[in-house]
């Protein structure tokens, strides 16, 4: 009771929360997919959160999977909005014909979605093949990815080693 009190909440943090939650002890994906469309029609962070519920609830949201696809194809400055759709998508549907193009926007648009966009591949396993010489040319960068003239970061190291790792595993996968 309490957690479908908090998908009637105001604050989408609370709903979002509360319906993944609700979902995923009670199984509740009517519920979890009113509150997803409550901010589908959204800002951006609206439709971020709509997504990840969407990414929780998987072929259950099989019904909002054409919604996902004009998400995944928005103009996004930054990659992350299209990602999280990709990622969605790909929970949902299994299908990585979608997925594949966005994730590969997304790459050369932000570095720094790069962590994110390799796990995807993992879970994808042998979908994501075509990804193979992007992580190989990847892990043969001399340059890496986060490093910025005259920048500082005390996570450059830490989350280049992630990203190489993730990359490592990626192709393991797909293998």
């Amino acid at each position: 009771p309490v957690l479908r009190q908090a998908t009637t909440a105001p604050d989408r943090l609370t709903a979002t929360t509360a319906a993944t939650a609700l979902w995923q002890v009670a199984g509740d994906a009517d519920t979890a997919l009113a509150v997803a469309d409550r901010y589908l029609g959204g800002d951006e962070h609206d439709l971020r959160s709509a997504v990840e519920v969407l990414a929780e609830l998987g072929p259950a949201a099989q019904s909002r999977a054409g919604r996902l696809r004009q998400i995944a194809r928005r103009r996004d400055r930054f990659g992350w909005l299209v990602l999280a759709a990709a990622r969605a998508l790909w929970r949902v549907t299994a299908d990585p014909i979608p997925v594949l193009p966005v994730l590969d926007r997304a790459w050369h648009l932000n570095p720094h979605t790069h962590r994110e966009i390799v796990s995807v591949w993992t879970q994808m396993g042998p979908a994501a093949a075509d990804a193979r010489p992007t992580l190989v040319a990847e892990l043969g960068r001399v340059r890496r990815h986060n490093v910025t003239e005259g920048g500082y970061s005390s996570a450059q190291v830490t989350d280049d080693e992630e990203l190489l790792s993730r990359c490592r595993l990626a192709l393991a996968a797909i293998a």
